[in-house]
Order: C-alpha cells, then structure tokens, then sequence
C-alpha cells in the first residue's frame, strides 16, 4: 500500500493519477481524480511487481496539462514457506527488510532450532544464537514439533547478480529463482563438478549416473550439494521449455520402494550409491528394491533399482528425539535385496564398508553373496590327488536358515590317525573355499610318500577324505 506524491502545480484544481502494469499505460490497475498532490494505494497490488505512474493537472476552467514524466515503484515479494512437524530444509528468495533469526524463525510456534552448515545454531529457548542472520544464498535446517508458515517479504534476489561460491566438500545452499525448476536447468552450470545433491527428504540428483530423483528445484527450500572442485553457481533467469524437455529425456528417475516401504527424516542421513547390482552373476530386475538395515535389523532407508542403479538415503539416529530412530555414528549397515518374488542379503563390494556418518556418500556395487545359493557343507575335493609338492582341498560352507556364517574345523591325519596338520579352524562365512596344503609338517619336513585323512567338521556335518603323497 504505497503512498504516491508529487509536487504541486500552480493554478492546479485538481489531478489525474495513472498507475500501470507497464509502461505504455495500457494496463491500468488505478485511474482516479483527487484534489492532493498525494495518494495511499489502497487497491490490492501484486507481490514483488514493478508498477509505471503518472500525473497531470487540470486549472478551474477543466484545462489539462501533458502527462508527467512516467516513475515507478516495486511492491515488496512476499515469501511463504511451510514448516512441518521435524526437520525442514529452507532458504530465502529475497532480501527481507529484517534479516535476523529472531524476525524469520522468531514467530514460528513449535519452533525449536535451527542450523547452517557450519554447525551453529539459533535456540531462543536456550538463549543461543550463534547464526544471528539468515544470509542470501545459504541453506538452514529447522526443526519444529508443530506445522507453521514462515512468512516474511523483501526485494526479490535477482539470480543473474548473485552468483553463490561452493567450496569443494559439502555446502548447504538457498534456492534464489522466484519460480521453482528442474534441477538439471538450475544447476546447469555446474553439472561437471557435482558429485551429489540432496533435499530434505533424501532425494537425491547423481548427475554422473544420470540419476535425478529431485526433479524440480522448490522456492523456499534448501538443498545440500557435494562438489567435487569448488565452482561458482550462478541461477539461470527462466528455464527454457526446450531446454526442460531435453534434461528430462536424460535422467533417469528411480521409482518408489514399495515393498521396504519407508519415509523417515531424522535430520541426517548417508548416501549410497550402487552400480551394478547383481544376483549370481545377472543384473537384478528394474523395480527391484534394496532396504538397508541397521545392527539390529530396523529398516533405515530404502532404494528402488533401475538398470542395475540405485542411489538412495540412509537415516542417522534423530538428536532431538530420546528413542533410537536411524543408525548412531560408525554403526555397520545392511542390505537385503527383493526381487519382485524373495528376499537375498547383499553384500556391498568395489568401496568402503558403509557405517552410518552424516552426510557419508558411500559409492559401490551390491550383489547377492555366493554362498546363499549353497545349501549343504561339503568336502568336495582334493587335487591332484595323488600329489607331490602341494594339494589343494575344496569345501563349502552354506547359508542354512537364515544363518550365513559357521565354525568350521578341517584336519589332516596320518594313516595312523596322528594330527599332521590343521587346515582350518574358525568361523566361515557362506561360500566355497579353497585351502592349499604344502606337504610338510610345520612347513619344513617334507612327508614320504604316504596315505593321509582329511576330516572336516561343522554343525552336524563330519565327512572324511583320503590323501595321497607320492615321491
């Protein structure tokens, strides 16, 4: 509701006011006749909206002068962002006449803290802020046990002169467009060094995998981005239908898990990244699922596969809750495969051991492990047998309800029934294995030529072979 003035003219009675969406005056939202030299607009105006004016006067005698000279103005955006009950992921797309933390995040009932990423944190309840201003160009977490709007307003940010500085390593960034994008468009400009965005909900976009499962950049939220090298994003202006169509037509988007159905946000969560997802050799079939699990089997994040890929969020515990609700810090995850018809534990293989780290990438394949399609220990073979210098003994170990890992004990004895040497004691995961065995007693004395027993011994399995040593 601005208040428009301009200067008297002499012999003026009365004056004629224009107010334009543009400046031919062709789109008029107020054509009025005052007696002042002022007017409070009252008609509702748009949000963040350039608007033309113009005056002329007019004597007693109803004689009217030219138009003045055409100014304008610049209503305020208004900005609208909805909090939920948890965790939130914000940012602003305007410069607010009050940029502290107490004027945006202040009015907010159920309000309870926020973060940058930095680590530092505005709780009033406490009396700490250490953020102090909500900064252009920055990302914040909120958390709140309540829904509410943060509703303030500001000068819109013009994109084509904020150019936002990401270091390489991870950054928690503002959305700045005053419309919402797809991300490809958006972060076009720095495709090359992005290894990995994500959004509040563990959304992620993997441009290297051509995996986009954000799809459309949103006004109000923020996102975090991993850079491979630090780069400068500058926000295009408009996102160009062609431009749209093409980006659209390259990203594969994953669907949603519905067998490990699971929608959780504690506030951080670990990435996996898996190409090439196998069973016994084979890609695993599109719209297969992948659940990952913690040490004591809770589901903490799931993932759909599509062409062997799958990239997907896996939930730490949340801080501000008393009850464990995600993996806590180095706690080992697993993963189970549904294929449409059964269930296989996975190993995770070609990259680090995933345990649970905020904001942790873990970038590998996953495949079913051999030893789940072993269904009886075994002593299979020994060769060449007879032998000379060396021996090799076969055995395997398999998966038997559910339990993929026995004690296992394999002997070697003389003819007289005499312990020669230990092959192996221990415990084997599921598989087929391979022991080689020298000949010799301590690895020294070399046998004459000799009849030996090789005896292994696991659960209820006890099966014997015979061994024999030549010159």
């Amino acid at each position: 509701t601005p208040t428009l003035t301009w200067n008297a003219s002499a012999g003026a009675a009365v004056y004629f006011l224009q107010v334009s969406l543009n400046t031919d005056f062709t789109s008029l939202v107020v054509n009025s006749q005052l007696a002042s030299t002022s007017m409070n607009i009252i008609t509702p105006l748009a949000n963040g909206t350039t608007y033309s004016w113009r005056v002329k006067a007019a004597n007693g005698l109803a004689q009217w002068s030219g138009w003045s000279s055409g100014w304008n103005f610049t209503t305020l955006k208004r900005l609208l962002i909805p909090i939920n009950i948890g965790w939130n992921m914000i940012s602003l797309n305007i410069y607010p006449m009050d940029v502290s933390t107490n004027a945006i995040l202040g009015p907010l009932k159920g309000f309870i803290l926020a973060k940058n990423d930095h680590g530092e944190v505005y709780c009033p309840s406490l009396g700490i802020d250490d953020i102090g201003t909500i900064q252009t160009g920055k990302g914040y977490q909120v958390y709140s046990d309540s829904s509410d709007t943060i509703r303030t307003q500001g000068e819109a940010i013009n994109t084509a002169v904020t150019p936002l500085s990401l270091p390489s390593d991870w950054s928690m960034i503002g959305y700045l467009p005053q419309s919402d994008m797809s991300i490809v468009t958006a972060l076009g400009g720095i495709t090359s060094q992005i290894l990995i965005v994500k959004n509040n909900s563990g959304e992620v976009y993997f441009p290297d995998l051509f995996i986009d499962d954000i799809g459309t950049m949103k006004v109000g939220q923020g996102y975090q981005v991993f850079m491979k090298s630090a780069s400068v994003l500058t926000y295009p202006g408009s996102s160009p239908a062609a431009k749209l169509r093409a980006d659209a037509h390259a990203m594969i988007r994953l669907p949603v898990p519905k067998h490990y159905l699971f929608k959780l946000n504690t506030g951080n969560n670990a990435s996996i990244v898996a190409s090439g997802i196998t069973i016994q050799g084979l890609t695993v079939p599109d719209s297969s699922e992948i659940g990952a699990f913690d040490s004591k089997g809770n589901l903490v994040g799931a993932g759909a596969v599509m062409h062997g890929l799958t990239v997907f969020a896996v939930w730490g515990d949340n801080t501000q809750t008393k009850e464990k609700d995600g993996c806590v810090p180095s706690e080992k995850i697993t993963f189970k495969l549904w294929n449409g018809k059964q269930e296989y534990p996975l190993d995770f293989q070609r990259g680090a051991e995933p345990r649970d780290a905020a904001d942790g990438v873990f970038i590998g394949a996953l495949s079913v492990p051999e030893g789940f399609f072993i269904t009886t220990f075994a002593l299979s073979k020994a060769y060449p047998n007879p032998f000379k210098g060396g021996v090799k003994i076969a055995f395997d170990v398999p998966m038997i309800q559910g339990i993929a890992e026995h004690a296992v004990e394999i002997n070697i004895y003389n003819i007289k029934g005499n312990l020669v040497h230990r092959l192996a004691k221990g415990s084997y995961k599921a598989g087929h294995y391979c022991i080689a065995w020298n000949g010799a007693e301590g690895n020294t004395e070399r046998f004459a030529s000799n009849i030996y027993i090789v005896q292994m011994k696991a659960c209820n399995f006890d099966k014997k072979l015979k061994l024999i040593k030549i010159r």
